[in-house]
């Protein structure tokens, strides 16, 4: 016997044959199934999408787990860091006024006795190179 495997929103049992139907019975009984719903603002549409699961079936289930899109707040606020950290590192290496302010920056902590000369040159050296650099894209766009 062939079971549909397609999934359909509105599922009824007069949607599948009897056949299909006591099959599925015979496995919910016979097997520990648990039942995952990922669920969109679960807590407006929740009612509503277990209403839809035929009330002799849901004893059958082992366990109902109801995901809903708020456990992935933490992740989605990690992402959106990660993004704004790689927007600031773009910008600092393809912003000439950027690399231009950190010259200026690393000259006046030299002269203030800040920092010595051989780290002076060699910030310098780093900063000049990512300038070349950033003109070095720019000509190439």
């Amino acid at each position: 016997m062939e079971i549909n495997n397609q999934c359909s929103y509105d599922l009824n049992p007069k949607d599948i044959s009897s056949e299909e139907w006591s099959h599925a019975i015979s496995i919910l009984k016979s097997q520990r199934v648990a039942l995952f719903i990922v669920a969109y603002n679960a807590q407006h549409f929740i009612k509503s999408v277990l209403d839809r699961i035929p009330d002799q079936l849901i004893p059958l289930f082992n366990e109902i787990f109801i995901i809903d899109d708020i456990l992935f707040a933490p992740v989605n606020g990690l992402i959106f860091i990660a993004e704004k950290i790689n927007d600031v590192l773009e910008k600092e290496t393809s912003d000439e006024g950027v690399v231009k302010e950190r010259l200026m920056a690393l000259q006046l902590r030299f002269e203030l006795d800040e920092i010595d000369e051989e780290e002076y040159d060699r910030e310098e050296d780093e900063l000049l190179k990512k300038l070349e650099r950033i003109r070095l894209d720019k000509q190439s766009q």
